[in-house]
This record gives structure tokens, sequence and C-alpha cells, in this order.
């Protein structure tokens, strides 16, 4: 089942937008390199996207493979650097 949380789904169009790829259909722990949405030229696009998006910076330190690989992964990312959940 798809989680259609605000976040979540704000997080998908990003992945859509950089990857070129209907992410619609991607569950919250889905492997986003597994499924072929990033690899790692895109991730560097999708990160700049997602520090846009959400305002935030993402340090070097947490640009790690665990932080990135869901969509789920991403969004606890994000809260964990202060973003608030979108409503």
């Amino acid at each position: 089942m798809v989680d259609q949380t605000p976040r979540y789904t704000e997080i998908r169009q990003i992945l859509t937008s950089v990857s070129g790829q209907s992410c619609i259909n991607i569950g919250p722990d889905d492997d986003l390199f597994e499924a072929g949405i990033l690899d790692s030229f895109g991730i560097i696009e999708f990160v700049f996207a997602l520090e846009k998006n959400f305002n935030c910076t993402i340090a070097q330190e947490d640009l790690v493979p665990q932080n990135l690989w869901s969509i789920k992964a991403i969004s606890k990312t994000l809260s964990k650097l202060g973003v608030s959940p979108t409503t």
C-alpha cells in the first residue's frame, strides 16, 4: 500500500521531477536505488531538490544510504533536521 501523507507525497513529487519516472506507486519502504529511481548521479540532484523544497541543509554526515534509501528514511532524516511535517 502506498502511503499518501503530505510529506511522502511531496517527496514522491521531487523524486518524479528528478528521475523523470512516475513515483506514485513507490511505497514508503521501497528501495529507491533498487527500483531504479535514484542512482549515484541522481542522488546529488535529489538532495539539492530536497534542500530547496524543504528549506533545509543536509549535512555531509547525513548523506548516507540508510538516510536516503526510501521515502520513509528520507522523511525521518528531514524530521531529524527539524523540518516540520507538511500538513
